[in-house]
């Protein structure tokens, strides 16, 4: 399935590039830094210039993927690497590619967890909509260096978690404007990724 997601992809600066098939399976570009997620962790002290650009970074990738009619349905930071400078890649490809009718031609699965589903929605369900919301925990992650509501567990507190972003009970970010576009990926204010990527940019000008 990630296969046929890549090959469907085609290549783009903010995705993983994928180089062909081996017997032991894909063979993927090395991205030389890692994990978004890892690199945050060992180096809290990022600039908040940079969590910006790699925020924009991320919306861009995913508007990218979207015009190819693919849904990511595991957007999170561990899905994000970094090549040697230090750009976003987009990667773990488990989603869907979607046909021109809106069915699904590809099906990798869905597998986002309480912080970044979107409330009300059923675990196997995706859209734009689920993205952008994944989209906005993301970018909370990126500015902040950890999950929304760090002080509930994922998996023993997912009722609350969920009831919290159902009621629009969201986490503040430090950086207020930053803060805005995240709590409107949340609040389904957003009905295109290109609109947060606008947001984004607008923010670096």
């Amino acid at each position: 399935c990630e296969e046929k997601i890549y090959t469907h992809l085609g290549p783009n600066p903010r995705i993983l590039e994928y180089k062909g098939k081996t017997e032991q399976g894909i063979l993927l570009q090395l991205a030389t830094n890692g994990s978004l997620a890892k690199y945050l962790q060992q180096d809290s002290l990022v600039s908040a210039t940079t969590r910006q650009k790699w925020a924009l970074q991320t919306a861009e990738a995913v508007a990218y993927i979207y015009k190819q009619h693919v849904l990511h349905c595991d957007l999170n930071a561990t899905n994000l690497l970094l090549d040697n400078d230090l750009n976003i890649l987009l990667c773990d490809f488990q989603g869907r590619v979607l046909g021109l009718d809106g069915s699904v031609q590809v099906d990798g699965g869905v597998c986002e967890n309480a912080k970044s589903r979107m409330p009300g929605k059923a675990d196997d369900e995706a859209s734009i909509e689920t993205d952008i919301f994944a989209l906005g925990s993301t970018i909370y992650y990126i500015m902040q260096g950890y999950e929304p509501f760090p002080e509930l567990d994922t998996f023993e507190d997912e009722v609350v978690i969920q009831t919290r972003f159902a009621l629009h009970d969201f986490p503040v970010l430090d950086n207020l404007l930053v803060g805005r576009i995240v709590h409107r990926c949340w609040s389904g204010a957003y009905t295109a990724v290109e609109e947060v990527v606008h947001d984004l940019r607008a923010l670096s000008t």
